[in-house]
């Protein structure tokens, strides 16, 4: 998960972010300032605008009533479409379900950290302490 956008409705101006959830340990450079959405209650369009070392979106899923939404993609995604899965209301008088949340993810892993380097000058201190040792008992062994 990169982000998640709760939302509250408001009937006059349609869905408004109420609380963001971020994943900053994977994506530490996302501060939710990159995605715009707008609709109405039941459906809608999204807008991503990465900035530097921001994520690939490829997938996101919609939830309204008790039921989600996913939607796929293979390549780069930075815009979209999302409505609302399925139908409430009382029966025989079904409606759309009121938007919960969005969640966008990237299915890529992150980038594994960097080997720890090895500091050169130590290790070639230690390769000439050996040879040194080795010369001192090939020495000790022709005086004996």
């Amino acid at each position: 998960m990169i982000i998640k956008l709760e939302f509250d409705i408001d009937l006059m101006r349609g869905p408004f972010i109420a609380r963001t959830e971020i994943n900053t340990t994977l994506f530490p450079t996302v501060d939710g300032s990159e995605f715009a959405v707008s609709g109405t209650a039941t459906s809608g369009t999204w807008t991503y605008t990465p900035g530097p070392g921001d994520p690939v979106i490829t997938a996101f899923s919609v939830k309204g009533g008790p039921a989600f939404s996913l939607f796929l993609n293979t390549g780069d995604m930075n815009s979209g479409t999302w409505s609302t899965p399925v139908e409430c209301g009382p029966p025989g008088r079904p409606q759309p379900c009121g938007l919960s949340h969005i969640v966008f993810y990237d299915t890529a892993l992150p980038p594994p950290p960097p080997p720890p380097a090895v500091p050169e000058p130590t290790s070639l201190a230690l390769f000439g302490a050996g040879l040194a040792g080795l010369a001192a008992l090939a020495r000790r062994r022709r005086a004996s």
